[in-house]
């Protein structure tokens, strides 16, 4: 793994920096805007608030800076990175003694190897901190403030409940920062009574330093609460309320196929955490709260509804793919975050047309052809679906929902909890899918929606499919476009090239793929599987297993299958579920459903040809 040296502030850089993040003019590589907090109270800003908004916006401008690899890397050997940051502060000596603890939440947050090194800030004098002019004698706390629906709820409730919040707020990209601003010019209009002074940190790769590299910023979490606290602490407050709905907070895998941190880590318990322990390292002062941690993201919305209006609640973003969108349609539809919105907003009765015209994709009528899109609305109606299936107990011993408790003072009470939010939405889910049903029946029974839309996929049961297909269909999806292009230019040599491509692909792909598992006895299974897999997270041993075929000529056309009809009883009689992946490197198999299918007809296998 190669060891990435960032370099922060103003040049001269010391000695083997690979990359450079200098915010000073002329020559800079990032901006580092830190004009956004100080106006109103007219005080140079606190030494202990430069640094942990400085710190916090160098990681995430490291983050940007350094490339997981992009789509052409099929092995996305770049996902881990190695990362040294050298950060200017005014203690160092503080900074170091607490780097423990801001490693560990580094590298939870993000998947990656850190090391900080800390100087004597040789960039403070330079760099200040502003609030746009505002009154806020009155402030009481401080709660980010995003745009989308969670912060707008959770701004409306401080204040209703008596509250006076100075909202924090971070922008990379115009869009961002224009939306952010409509939302806030409403709200003000909506609750006369308070300004809503809004904090505002602008960090982005300056035109000179060319465009960023990296955007799945997983470090994002880290910046939003040290902007928080650093907003709290300038003002002598000592409450950041950090208002997102639980089942986002929590993000857990919808699948058992869908791990790491690939999976968004910004409000999660643990993060929550391990950041409390930062500041506690640091002796600073400041409570965290998250008010909507038993929320679902539809009762958030009604809960803004109910305080705001339906028009305010609707002219939030929640996008992920904001950056790339229109001011007509500022949401893509298909991501993570509009598909959730989109669901919870009809569950919580506001227009759903009017709401379904700011998506680019109208997920409830429009195409969703097979890849990624598809793939999240399916899981995502799956793991509601599953969850009303499963009992409590069963529910509780998901590893992600313990990991969701681990730094918990009571563990229990935590879990019930989780258990009553997650099922709550679920419910919600199941609802919003009955209405979704019952306003476009006749248009689908008409053949008026096309035949790969949502509709047709919950009618065709699609999602319900068995766990391990499931699981098998999830790594054939992901393997396959990577098999294609490590293999454009050249045949593997081998059926072990082909393994070993294999296990670099679903390494790079997070499928937690285990290669000759050697737990497994040979009693269990009578033979030794290429790779094994967890269909079923729960279960105490792998429950679907791998095998790879290699297809190199036409004579091995037979051979392959005289091979899969040895290997099927292998499984099959003993209750267990195989995936073959066989590898035709020349076309030799003329029709793949006719091969397949006398094979899958012989028990719970699935044959997939690849090429």
């Amino acid at each position: 793994m190669i060891q990435h040296i960032v370099h922060c502030g103003p040049l001269p850089a010391t000695a083997g920096a690979t990359c450079i993040l200098n915010p000073l003019k002329p020559k800079r590589d990032v901006i580092l805007d830190l004009s956004g907090i100080e106006r109103s109270t007219g005080l140079d800003v606190a030494p202990v608030v430069h640094d942990l908004v400085v710190v916090g916006a160098y990681v995430l401008l490291a983050d940007g800076a350094l490339s997981r690899g992009d789509k052409d890397d099929p092995l996305a050997k770049k996902w881990h990175r190695d990362i040294v940051l050298r950060v200017p502060v005014n203690d160092p000596a503080l900074w170091g003694a607490a780097s423990h603890a801001l490693v560990e939440l580094l590298q939870w947050a993000t998947d990656d190897s850190w090391h900080l090194e800390f100087r004597k800030g040789d960039d403070a004098s330079q760099l200040t901190l502003n609030l746009e002019a505002a009154s806020t004698e009155r402030a009481t706390c401080v709660a980010l403030f995003s745009g989308g629906l969670d912060s707008l709820a959770g701004a409306l409730r401080l204040y209703d409940e008596g509250d006076r919040p100075v909202l924090a707020s971070h922008w990379t990209t115009d869009s961002g920062r224009i939306n952010r601003e409509a939302v806030v010019s409403r709200l003000r209009l909506a609750k006369p009574g308070w300004r809503f002074p809004n904090a505002v940190l602008h960090t982005m790769r300056a035109p000179s330093g060319g465009e960023a590299k990296e955007y799945t910023q997983r470090s994002r979490g880290v910046l939003y609460l040290s902007l928080g606290v650093g907003v709290a602490l300038q003002f002598g407050l000592d409450r950041l309320v950090v208002p997102e709905n639980g089942v986002t907070s929590l993000n857990l895998e919808q699948s058992a196929q869908s791990v790491g941190a690939m999976r968004s880590r910004t409000t999660h318990p643990k993060t929550i955490a391990l950041f409390c322990a930062l500041l506690a390292s640091l002796g600073i002062g400041v409570s965290i709260e998250t008010p909507f941690f038993d929320s679902t993201k539809g009762e958030v919305i009604k809960e803004a509804i109910a305080r705001g209006g339906e028009d305010l609640a609707q002219r939030t973003v929640s996008c992920a793919h904001a950056m790339w969108s229109s001011s007509i349609r500022p949401h893509c539809g298909t991501c993570s975050q509009c598909v959730d919105r989109r669901f919870a907003g009809l569950w919580a009765g506001w227009d759903d047309a009017k709401e379904g015209a700011q998506h680019s994709v109208d997920l409830f009528r429009d195409s969703l052809p097979a890849g990624e899109a598809a793939t999240y609305s399916e899981q995502y109606i799956r793991f509601a679906t599953d969850v009303l299936e499963m009992s409590r107990d069963m529910f509780i011993r998901r590893k992600d929902v313990f990991r969701a408790v681990e730094d918990a003072d009571d563990p229990t009470s935590e879990l019930l909890r989780i258990h009553s939010v997650i099922g709550r939405h679920a419910e919600q889910i199941n609802s919003a899918i009955t209405d979704v049903w019952a306003v476009n029946q006749k248009d689908y029974l008409a053949g008026r929606l096309p035949g790969d839309g949502l509709l047709a996929r919950i009618g065709s049961l699609v999602f319900r499919k068995a766990d391990w297909l499931q699981c098998a269909e999830r790594i054939i999806e992901r393997i396959t476009p990577g098999l294609r292009k490590q293999f454009a230019s050249a045949r593997p040599a081998n059926e072990n090239a082909f393994q070993t491509t294999v296990d670099a692909l679903q390494s790079a792909a997070r499928l937690d793929l285990e290669r000759e598992f050697p737990t497994v006895s040979y009693a269990v299974i009578g033979t030794r599987p290429d790779f094994s897999a967890w269909a079923n997270p729960n279960s105490a041993e792998p429950d679907l297993f791998i095998e790879l075929k290699l297809v190199r000529t036409k004579a091995q056309v037979r051979t392959v299958t005289d091979e899969i009809l040895a290997d099927i009883p292998k499984y099959t009689q003993r209750g267990r579920k195989a995936l073959f992946l066989v590898y035709d490197s020349g076309g030799f198999i003329a029709d793949d459903r006719a091969f397949a299918a006398p094979l899958e007809a012989m028990g719970e296998v699935r044959i997939a040809v690849l090429r």
